[in-house]
């Protein structure tokens, strides 16, 4: 991890910040929930993070330090990659690496005082990678509309754990980046269940535009539809279409 480059930091860490150290040794803030070996540290800025970290500016949060790193220092300011460990009254954060702002703007190719733009312009690199690399796995990716939703009555089953309570979905196709559609309209399946399994699969609703990246339906499901959307990234804003469209995925 020290001879990581800057964007395999940013891949690595769930959240990334400009941070300066207050108390080095965690007894030194015993109001806060930390661990033995965790450092409390000040966020100046926030580069990267999920949702729930965004807003950590100005805050304090436990980090314990990563074995491969020197010692942190009382009042030192570096940029440090993490990842979460605990939420509670404060943050815990795992520290997987840290770099002096400097050279992390200057491997970014930014001003020395504006790291942030450089490594969201990285996070914005690797998301399009991510899409393109999955893309390469589906059957075909379209821009399109919702123009119906239904539940999958012909596959009604008893009650099981984890039942994705399958709908379909009609999509009015716009345009086609990859595949081989040439109907004006495609039936999806989708799982409709707030299952921990199927939470964060898409759920289409009425009208709604997108990117839909399709999989070929498995055998047992052909039936009643020949595409799936299962996967989180299988829907996209519709703003995103020229990223597949121009990309000429690789297939």
């Amino acid at each position: 991890m020290a001879d990581a480059d800057l964007k395999g930091l940013v891949a690595q860490s769930g959240v990334s910040f400009v941070g300066t150290v207050e108390h080095a040794q965690s007894d030194a803030a015993a109001d806060l929930p930390t661990t033995e070996q965790g450092a409390v540290v000040v966020v100046d800025e926030v580069l990267h993070a999920p949702p729930v970290l965004a807003n950590l500016a100005g805050s304090r949060v436990t980090l314990v330090p990563s074995a491969d790193q020197p010692a942190l220092q009382d009042g030192q300011r570096a940029v440090f990659f993490a990842n979460s460990l605990a939420y509670g009254e404060t943050i815990t954060l795992q520290e997987l690496a840290r770099r002096p702002v400097a050279q992390v703007a200057s491997e970014a190719g930014v001003d020395a005082a504006a790291p942030g733009a450089g490594v969201r312009q990285i996070v914005a690199d690797l998301e399009v990678e991510t899409l393109q690399s999955h893309a390469a796995e589906v059957e075909a990716v379209i821009l399109g509309r919702v123009t119906s939703l239904a539940k999958a009555t012909a596959m009604q089953q008893p009650p099981r754990e984890h039942d994705p309570d399958w709908w379909r979905a009609t999509l009015e196709v716009a345009s086609v980046a990859i595949g081989k559609i040439t109907r004006d309209s495609v039936d999806v399946l989708y799982a409709n269940s707030k299952d921990i399994q199927w939470h964060n699969a898409p759920k289409p609703r009425a009208s709604q535009e997108g990117v839909w990246l399709l999989h070929s339906t498995p055998p047992e499901l052909r039936e009643v539809a020949s595409y799936m959307i299962i996967d989180p990234l299988d829907y996209q804003p519709s703003e995103r279409f020229p990223l597949f469209a121009q990309a000429q995925v690789h297939r």
